[in-house]
């Protein structure tokens, strides 16, 4: 489907992408990532990321210490301590099965490893051991459960909690009242939010489409869809970010909890 979102890494190489909103394993395509660049990455014709009447979004993280990385790894034991570089505290981990069909596996900082997010749906937060063993991950390493399937690749993007790289994972709650504002320590360009007690899609916004006051276009994760606008959902702001729906069971419904994950706007931070 060429309005799925495609995600791409070093690791496993131009051409070979997983999707944000399918279960399907790792695929390789002609003409779609087909490089990577000191300075960006080229596309090549496929409709999916060059289609000459769509517009496109691509979002770069850098893997460095401290902010972003990126494991490939493959269980060989049910439960298993996997290395990443982070060398602080994690905030996120999306990790998808790149050799057959499973949903994401997700683990949020603010909702602790007793709990898991799917990245494909609009599931609330699952309570179980199977994901993580219960085990909070460390500032070098983080704890692969059952759900891991033995023998079976998969891509970890783990992202550090570190508000002093500019990024910040925590939780907030809803209040269904505009002016709902979030502290983060740093302008916000970028922001990935998840109810995590009741179904909802995932809703991703950014600086580049618009973070300010009047419309908010966001995009949806779970979703193939093209991004909604029309709302004033969300301002960036210098400290931080302030939700400006009024209620909203995906960003701010008195009596919910969310999830968040915060990134700097590179312009200002």
């Amino acid at each position: 489907n060429p309005y799925d979102h495609q995600l791409y890494d070093v690791v496993r190489g131009p051409l070979d992408f997983i999707s944000s909103n399918r279960t399907n394993a790792a695929a390789t395509l002609a003409g779609t990532v087909t490089a990577f660049n000191a300075d960006g990455f080229n596309v090549g014709t496929n409709l999916g990321v060059n289609n000459s009447s769509s517009l496109f979004v691509a979002w770069q993280f850098i893997k460095a210490a401290g902010f972003f990385d990126i494991i490939d790894f493959t269980p060989t034991v049910s439960v298993e301590s996997v290395p990443h570089l982070l060398g602080v505290d994690v905030g996120f981990i999306l990790a998808k099965n790149t050799s057959n069909t499973q949903d994401w596996i997700v683990y949020s900082r603010g909702l602790g490893a007793t709990k898991a997010l799917q990245l494909n749906t609009t599931s609330a937060a699952i309570t179980s051991v199977s994901y993580w063993n219960d085990t909070e991950p460390t500032t070098t390493e983080f704890t692969a459960g059952t759900q891991f399937n033995i023998g079976q690749s998969y891509a970890v993007y783990a992202f550090a909690h570190n508000p002093s790289k500019g990024i910040f994972c925590g939780t907030y709650a809803g209040t269904s009242t505009a002016g709902n504002k979030i502290t983060t320590g740093f302008p916000v360009g970028w922001v990935l939010i998840k109810c995590s007690t009741t179904p909802s899609d995932w809703l991703l916004f950014d600086i580049k489409r618009g973070m300010t006051t009047g419309a908010d276009p966001l995009l949806r994760p779970n979703l193939s869809s093209a991004e909604a606008s029309g709302t004033n959902f969300i301002d960036s702001e210098v400290d931080g970010f302030t939700l400006q729906i009024a209620g909203g069971s995906s960003s701010n419904q008195s009596g919910e909890s969310y999830t968040f994950m915060a990134i700097a706007d590179p312009a200002q931070f």
